[in-house]
């Protein structure tokens, strides 16, 4: 359990503390002592209910990309224990002249009814977007990596005309979308094969014009794949 789900859950507790404490303090013999005890009851039960439900959200991994969406639910557990709160303090203070129960019962079973149902369904919806950010990712880890790589092979490059040519692939790298898309993953596997090849032939000591050659089949390629990309588009 985060830090910020403790707070609200500790604040929840002191704010239900509080209200028992006003609740019991304004009670007397002249309130219908069913509808006061129910409306104590469902303030309780409120709390409960959220901090549970605030518990059980926070257990959900969530990545930064969808920091705000996760927090939904919170603010939803806290909104529901504020207007439970404030119902039934109505219905305490309410009860010198009534004498039915039914209405506090509809309407807090109407309140816990239409929050489980927000509930689930904002759970749902952060599942979900947690699942389009996971996707996102993958498409754009295979092209840092290229990058990535390229930046290790001109670390480890001594001939200034071979940095210069793996310096504008690493720039071509760098300008071009990020995000992969499956039709372009053969030509990806091709391109990754090409910088293979330029490292291999920089570890055999291979000439500088050797190398460049791999570098620039390496660029063609990577040209074929933004092609391919723009093409779709």
């Amino acid at each position: 359990m985060n830090d910020s789900t403790k707070r609200a859950v500790a604040g929840e507790a002191i704010v239900l503390a509080a209200w028992l404490v006003v609740m019991f303090a304004c009670s007397n013999v002249f309130m219908n002592l069913a509808v006061f005890g129910l409306s104590l009851g469902f303030g309780i039960l409120s709390f409960v209910v959220s901090a549970i439900a605030a518990v059980l959200s926070d257990r959900r991994v969530a990545s930064r990309a969808v920091a705000e969406v996760n927090m939904l639910p919170m603010v939803l557990c806290c909104g529901y224990f504020a207007v439970a709160l404030a119902a039934n303090t109505v219905f305490s203070f309410l009860s010198y002249a009534w004498i039915d129960t039914t209405v506090p019962i509809v309407v807090n079973v109407i309140l816990l009814a239409a929050f489980a149902i927000v509930q689930m369904g904002l759970n749902a919806y952060g599942k979900q977007a947690e699942q389009n950010v996971a996707k996102v990712a993958g498409k754009v880890a295979q092209t840092a990596q290229f990058g990535s790589y390229v930046g290790q092979l001109i670390a480890t490059a001594d001939d200034d005309r071979l940095k210069a040519e793996l310096k504008a692939l690493q720039d071509d790298i760098s300008f071009s979308s990020n995000m992969s898309q499956p039709h372009v993953q053969e030509i990806e596997q091709q391109f990754s094969a090409a910088l293979e090849a330029v490292a291999n032939s920089m570890a055999s000591s291979n000439s500088a014009d050797t190398t460049i050659a791999f570098v620039r089949d390496a660029e063609r390629i990577w040209k074929k794949r933004n092609a391919a990309l723009t093409a779709v588009k």
